[in-house]
């Protein structure tokens, strides 16, 4: 399959609110307790949101003029914390491929994409957040060669 990775024109905002939809409904469906089903209006208003913001970008992954996959990253300046060294850290907020395309490669082309704009960033590490219940991401990015930082615990009371 070929794959076109690049940063997304504001153009294409319908396209990446209809992928992002689907991890929408994943974490919804997963941990209603946490997430709240989104409507397309609301995932648009923050894509919007993201297009603003010089600190974020957003990166699609193509294949045949269509748009299946989307990746939502930052870049993240570490200074003069009382704990943590000082540091550029490049940010994966969201990954997401369209349920049509996985298993193809399109989420390793848009990993491979964030590792590039990481180093042209001059950041020391690349970092993404999944979801415990979510075990073939974990597993996926486990597999492409992330490691466990740490792990964040609950406890219903």
């Amino acid at each position: 399959m070929n794959v076109n990775v690049r940063i997304a024109d504001k153009n294409e905002k319908k396209e990446i609110v209809n992928i992002l939809m689907q991890v929408s409904k994943l974490h919804s469906d997963n941990r209603p307790d946490i997430f709240k089903e989104k409507k397309i209006c609301e995932i648009m208003k923050e894509i919007e949101e993201i297009f603003d913001d010089p600190e974020k970008t957003i990166i699609v992954a193509e294949s045949d003029n269509k748009i299946c996959g989307v990746e939502i990253c930052k870049t993240r300046l570490i200074k003069d914390h009382i704990n943590l060294q000082d540091a550029c850290v490049f940010s994966i907020d969201e990954i997401c491929v369209d349920e049509n395309y996985r298993k193809k490669g399109i989420g390793a082309a848009l990993i491979e994409e964030a590792k590039i704009l990481s180093k042209k960033n001059k950041c020391k590490r690349l970092e993404l957040n999944c979801w415990e219940f979510n075990e073939s991401a974990m597993e996926f990015y486990i597999n492409k060669g992330f490691k466990i930082q740490k792990r964040f615990l609950e406890m219903d009371i």
